[in-house]
């Protein structure tokens, strides 16, 4: 038997490897996506068990007698699908499919759509109207099937018996006596395939038939578009809508952060100028202690310092400068001190242990101060070794002593006692 639409050089069908071409198609589940389908169906090994040339019967269509066309007829449906998809986009697939059914007077129809999840591996069924309507959402595998024959035949295509062919539909009720498919596009590539199933003798699927399947077959193209840019659009205000929420809820959250950190900065800016207050208190209270301490030890005539030995760095009091005739803002150094200690009592400045002791300067004018110095070692964490002291500027106490020696014992009967010996004798505890 030949089919009338097939070329064997353009034909998918011929162009397939030989191995498919004698119905051997590869193993595997063949109806999908609807439980009920599959309850009804089993799920039967795909080996075809008659060719494809045995169940097709395409060129019957020009042979029987056809009906004349009934124009009025198909105009309502077609201005009936235009105003349903302009009504109910969810709803234009089933009254597509029973808008077959009313034009080709079959006692099923539907439309194949290939699945687009997985690569269009199957078929699936959106809409039936007639008997196999309880079929609605099953399917069948794209490399085994009458939709899937149809497609790589790219041709309309009058099937017998499927059943003969494709196993898992004997299980499929009431059968098949004849079904007619046509596939279809967008833009040039087949997302599926649309039907008419009759299931007795009652009348032949004719040329009219065909012709009718063809403009409805234009239809479905449309509607598949509509319905793709509907979801298409859907998803778009989807996608805008969830990113508007998202930035609601981040510009909220954001104002929310902002307000607390707006709180936060207010109370640290609070506690800080509470903060700057308290330090100018400080400040002012520790400038008169500064004060206090710096006209105590002016009226005492005691100076302050501190010695670090492994950097001879030193600090020292404003009092210490005076007493030893230093400019305020020279840098005191051992070096600096050397040259005010008296030359006889150098060596005293070597003796830095625990001390206290008394030596005299030299100052630049050949007057002679007499300093009583007290000083000890502390280390700190690293073990560096720090002197805190104190000089006292003892001139008049010294001078004062040396007038009561002096009315109490004639120089001659001091024996010679030098008064730089005396000067810096040890003082006790």
């Amino acid at each position: 038997m030949r089919v009338e639409c097939l070329d064997e050089t353009e034909c998918a069908y011929y162009q397939r490897p030989i191995y498919l071409r004698r119905d051997r198609a590869e193993g595997g589940e063949n109806v999908t996506q609807s439980a009920k389908l599959q309850k009804d169906v089993p799920l039967e090994t795909s080996i075809p068990t008659a060719s494809l040339e045995s169940i097709l019967c395409t060129e019957e269509l020009h042979r029987r007698p056809w009906r004349p066309p009934d124009h009025e007829k198909e105009n309502r449906a077609l201005v009936a699908l235009g105003r349903a998809l302009a009504a109910d986009s969810n709803t234009i697939l089933q009254v597509f499919a029973e808008t077959i059914l009313q034009v080709t007077e079959s006692d099923s129809s539907g439309l194949s759509l290939l699945t687009t999840d997985d690569g269009g591996k199957r078929f699936y069924w959106p809409a039936i109207a007639g008997m196999w309507k309880p079929h609605t959402g099953g399917g069948t595998a794209r490399n085994f099937g009458p939709c899937g024959d149809v497609l790589d035949c790219n041709c309309t295509l009058l099937f017998k018996h499927v059943e003969r062919r494709y196993p898992y539909m004997q299980a499929v009720m009431p059968a098949a006596e004849e079904c007619l498919l046509l596939p279809f596009y967008v833009q040039g590539k087949a997302v599926g395939t649309i039907w008419a199933v009759m299931h007795s003798d009652r009348r032949k699927f004719d040329a009219e038939d065909g012709r009718i399947m063809n403009v409805l077959g234009e239809f479905a193209s449309l509607a598949y578009q509509t319905l793709a840019s509907i979801d298409n659009l859907k998803l778009q205000m989807s996608a805008r809508e969830k990113a508007e929420t998202e930035l609601r809820e981040l510009t909220n959250g954001l104002e929310a952060q902002v307000r607390a950190r707006t709180e936060e900065l207010e109370q640290r800016n609070k506690e800080l100028t509470e903060a700057r207050a308290r330090l100018a208190e400080e400040k002012l209270s520790l400038e008169r202690s500064e004060a206090f301490l710096a006209e105590g030890q002016r009226l005492s005539r005691i100076g302050c310092f501190s010695w670090r030995v492994e950097t001879d760095e030193i600090k020292s009091s404003e009092e210490l400068h005076r007493i030893f005739g230093f400019e305020r803002d020279v840098p005191v150094t051992l070096d600096l001190i050397a040259t005010r200690v008296h030359p006889e009592d150098i060596p005293l400045l070597n003796d830095m242990v625990e001390i206290e002791y008394e030596h005299r300067l030299l100052m630049p004018d050949y007057s002679i101060k007499y300093l009583h110095l007290i000083a000890h070692g502390i280390r700190d964490n690293d073990g560096r070794l720090e002197y805190i002291g104190a000089v006292q500027d003892v001139t008049q106490r010294q001078i004062s002593e040396e007038a009561r020696l002096e009315n109490l014992f004639p120089r001659n009967s001091r024996n010679g006692y030098p008064r730089h010996e005396r000067a810096h004798r040890l003082l006790p505890n």
